[in-house]
C-alpha cells in the first residue's frame, strides 16, 4: 500500500474512493472498504485529517491498519481552509476528479461534504452522474443496538472497556512502536518489561494494568501491561506502556512491537514499596494468564 500525507497528488489510474475521517478504521469503515474492493479499480482511502482531539490511532498506525484491510492507497488529506471553503461541486472537480481520478465513490449514509457541510450523499449521487463516477451509499453499522462510531469507541476506551472497543473496531485497540529502555525496575523484580513510549495525541485508556497480547514479528505472546507513570518508584517520566511477556526472555530493544489491549485488570495504585509492588505484579501476571486462557488458545503463557 502507498501512504500519501499531502493534498498534492494525482492518481494515474482510475480509483474507487472511500471518503471519511477514518480515525478508528472500525467495522463501519471496513464495510466501505469491502464494497470498494468489489468494484474492480484500485482502492483509495481518502482520510480527511481533522486533528481536532486525541486520536485513536496515529497516521502510521492507520496506514498499517489500512494496509491490512487490503487498501492500495491511503491519503491523509489535510483539512485546511481551502478544503473547508470548497463547495460540493468544487470538491468533486478538484479532489475527486483531478487528484483521485475517481471512477467510483463509497460513503456512509451520514456523509457530509463541502462548505458548511452542505453536501449530502444525495448531492454526491447527483454530482457523480454529472462527472461520470458511480456512488454507493452504505448504511451505518451497529453494535448492541447503537451506531458504531470513532467517538463511541473513544468513550469506551476512556472507561477502560476494552471489549466494546474491540468489538466495534473489529480488532483490539493497540499501542505500537520501538521498544525503548525503561528504568530496569521490572528486571530487578524478576519481571523484565518491554517498554513503549505513548505518542502525543494518542488516546490513552485509564492508567492501570491490562491483560494483553503482543506481536513481535510473526509471533504472539500473552502478557500483562501497565499503562501509567509508575507512581511507586517515583518515576515522573512521560506516560509509558510496560509489558511483561510470558515465557519470553530475549533482547528486543529497538525492535517494533504491537501491544493489543484485551482486558482492564485494575487501576493504577501506589504501593508502600518494592516488596508490595512485586507481590501485586505477580498477582497481576496470574490474573492476566487466567483471562487470556479463557479467550485464546496456543498462546505462549
Amino acid at each position: 500500500m502507498k501512504f500519501i500525507a499531502t493534498d498534492d497528488f494525482h492518481m494515474e489510474e482510475p480509483t474507487t474512493v472511500c471518503i471519511g475521517k477514518f480515525e478508528g478504521l472500525h467495522l463501519g469503515h471496513r464495510s466501505l472498504v469491502e464494497k470498494a474492493k468489489e468494484q474492480g479499480f484500485k482502492t483509495l482511502l481518502l482520510a480527511l485529517d481533522m486533528n481536532h482531539r486525541p486520536s485513536l490511532f496515529q497516521k502510521d498506525e492507520r496506514a498499517l491498519i489500512a494496509e491490512r484491510m487490503g487498501i492500495d492507497y491511503m491519503v491523509a488529506f489535510p483539512f485546511g481552509e481551502s478544503l473547508k471553503r470548497m463547495s460540493p461541486d468544487e470538491f468533486c472537480r478538484q479532489v475527486l476528479i483531478t487528484r483521485c481520478h475517481t471512477a467510483c465513490v463509497i460513503v456512509g449514509e451520514d456523509f457530509r461534504f463541502g462548505y458548511e457541510r452542505k453536501g449530502t450523499a444525495e448531492t454526491l449521487r447527483k454530482l457523480g452522474k454529472e462527472y461520470g463516477f458511480s456512488v454507493f451509499v452504505l448504511p451505518k453499522k451497529k453494535y448492541e443496538g447503537d451506531y458504531i462510531s470513532s467517538s463511541r469507541i473513544y468513550h469506551s476506551l476512556l472507561k477502560g472497556n476494552c471489549k466494546d472497543a474491540r468489538e466495534m473496531l473489529g480488532f483490539p485497540y493497540f499501542f505500537s512502536g520501538e521498544v525503548v529502555r525503561g528504568n530496569q525496575i521490572g528486571r530487578t523484580l524478576q519481571m523484565p518489561t518491554a517498554n513503549l513510549e505513548v505518542p502525543d495525541g494518542k488516546v490513552v485508556p485509564p492508567k492501570g494494568v491490562y491483560a494483553t497480547i503482543t506481536h513481535i514479528g510473526d509471533e504472539i505472546y500473552g502478557g500483562v501491561t501497565n499503562i501509567g507513570e509508575k507512581p511507586t518508584v517515583g518515576d515522573k517520566q512521560k506516560m509509558g506502556v510496560e509489558t511483561f511477556l510470558f515465557n519470553f526472555d530475549e533482547d528486543i530493544y529497538g525492535k517494533e512491537i504491537q501491544v493489543d489491549l484485551y482486558y482492564f485488570l485494575r487501576s493504577e495504585q501506589k504501593f508502600s514499596g518494592l516488596t508490595e509492588l512485586k507481590e501485586n505484579m505477580f498477582l497481576d501476571k496470574e490474573n492476566a494468564k487466567k483471562y487470556l486462557r479463557s479467550i485464546r488458545e496456543n498462546l505462549f503463557i
